[in-house]
């Protein structure tokens, strides 16, 4: 019980954390609507501007 809880938790923190690498700039913060307005706008942020590769 306690340990398949446990995962349950661990497994739902995981999948909240990929949903926001995907919608929101790790970096600033700002959700990919805001950067939608224009063509790969919320691509182009995360891979030139705020890269987190850049920042390891």
């Amino acid at each position: 019980g306690l340990i398949i809880d446990a995962f349950g938790e661990l497994r739902d923190q995981q999948e909240q954390v990929k949903e926001d690498m995907e919608t929101k700039c790790f970096i600033c913060g700002i959700g990919n609507d805001y950067f939608d307005t224009t063509p790969h706008g919320f691509e182009t942020h995360t891979l030139q501007e705020h890269n987190l590769a850049n920042y390891l």
